[in-house]
């Protein structure tokens, strides 16, 4: 691994830059996806808060919302984590490098 010491760290930074901008965008969308919710729904809003809603309930309405956006996401990264991890890997790593990588996901990288 010391002869590619450099291209490993460079694809590193790549899949770290890519990983950030991945992370912005979905925060993004997630937040885009929560203000068109909450602003369609303002008259609906209204009659709820007349009727009795109070702030926290309106609070967690918007929390289990968010939930239900990430959910899908999360379940599908976890789904396609382990095909494109295999796909990813034996283009880059070879048998001849003597590095065999570990497909399942660890404690902390699930976390």
């Amino acid at each position: 691994m010391q002869v590619y010491q450099y291209q490993v760290m460079f694809i590193g930074l790549i899949f770290d830059v890519i990983l950030i901008l991945f992370v912005i965008v979905a925060i993004l969308l997630i937040y885009s996806l929560l203000l068109i919710s909450v602003e369609t729904k303002t008259f609906d809003i209204g009659i709820m808060r007349l009727v009795g809603l109070s702030t926290n309930s309106f609070i967690g309405m918007i929390f289990t919302q968010s939930f239900l956006f990430v959910l899908p996401s999360v379940i599908c990264g976890f789904a396609f984590y382990v095909p494109v991890t295999m796909l990813v890997y034996g283009f880059l790593f070879t048998e001849d490098l003597g590095f065999r990588p570990d497909y399942v996901p660890s404690l902390h990288a699930t976390l």
